[in-house]
């Protein structure tokens, strides 16, 4: 290893609840590094299955310290890990997903590289998306976004759908603070927007993760992705205020209200969730007025539902 990192440390911190399938596999390519960690921290969150047994009873190069918490969720399981860290690099990374081996190596490398008068706090990488036996899925390229990118993340979560593609110094979440535990979803968005609002963030365009895709992942779940998603939209309204983001926004949001007819259940959750100041500022063209939003928009929102179902029944 070249000597330029030998002063830097990185602390890996892999969030898991139920997890016997897929945390070996984790923590071994986490442990695999050709930059080595210098601790591996595994938050369980409450696992009833023989996440705990597994973990116990293995042995990897690197330090391995396991924290049992009491179920409390995704953000919270990695808050844990972030107050346990004491190196200046953390990286997470799921329970199901993997990295490959110079992930580590080419993300603190931009770190090393960068001008010192940039204030850069987050690194992030290009990945792949696997299912749950390993086999390599469709993947699109992510955008390569690099210095003060706040405003291209409101229009959406452009780092990726998992936060095991980020490094980031620790010292930011000081700063930005911790992840937002009210979000069940959403979550990670959330914190790279707080991190953007102070540090600048770079890209090493390199294939480094493998993001797994199975029944069990949290986004299956429609509801709660929905309610988070307000959540989200109700904690940020406010931000895009002066810009077309909101639109996009607005649009996501009718467009699961339409997919629920007749059921009138997410027109009630929107409703119910946020707040009638971002009520406003969301559904500005009709004052507030969820309802007649949807009413305005319901002709292309058709369309759209049309299409969908037609490419749908043509690879069926």
């Amino acid at each position: 290893m070249d000597t330029m990192y030998n002063c830097h440390t990185v602390d890996v911190i892999i969030p898991v609840f139920n997890g016997e399938r897929y945390i070996m596999r984790a923590v071994e390519t986490a442990s695999d590094q050709t930059f080595p960690p210098k601790s591996i921290i595994v938050v369980d969150d409450g696992s009833t299955d023989n996440t705990a047994l597994l973990l116990a009873a293995s042995s990897f190069g690197i330090p391995l310290e396991v924290i049992r918490q009491e179920n409390r969720g995704l953000s919270s399981a990695r808050n844990t890990g972030i107050k346990h860290s004491t190196s200046e690099f953390v990286a997470f990374l799921d329970a199901d997903d993997e990295w490959y081996p110079t992930k580590l190596e080419e993300q603190l490398k931009v770190f090393m590289v960068a001008d010192s008068e940039r204030n850069l706090g987050v690194v992030y990488c290009n990945y792949r998306e696997i299912d749950a036996h390993g086999n390599v899925l469709v993947s699109k390229p992510l955008p390569e976004l690099r210095g003060k990118i706040f405003t291209e993340l409101l229009d959406g979560n452009r780092i990726s759908g998992s936060g095991s593609s980020v490094l980031a110094r620790r010292d930011c979440f000081i700063q930005a603070g911790l992840f937002d535990e009210r979000l069940k979803a959403c979550e990670d968005w959330d914190m790279w927007l707080r991190l953007a609002m102070f540090f600048e963030f770079d890209f090493t365009p390199n294939t480094l993760v493998k993001i797994r895709k199975h029944p069990e992942n949290m986004q299956r779940n429609e509801t709660v992705m929905f309610i988070n998603s307000l959540v989200f939209y109700d904690k940020w309204s406010m931000h895009v205020r002066s810009n077309h983001f909101y639109k996009s926004w607005c649009l996501n949001i009718v467009y699961r209200i339409a997919e629920d007819l007749p059921s009138l259940k997410s027109l009630r959750l929107t409703k119910t969730v946020l707040s009638e100041g971002s009520k406003k500022i969301l559904f500005r063209s009709t004052f507030g007025c969820v309802e007649a939003y949807l009413l305005l928009k319901m002709m292309p929102i058709l369309i759209i539902m049309l299409k969908r179902a037609f490419r749908l029944k043509e690879y069926a």
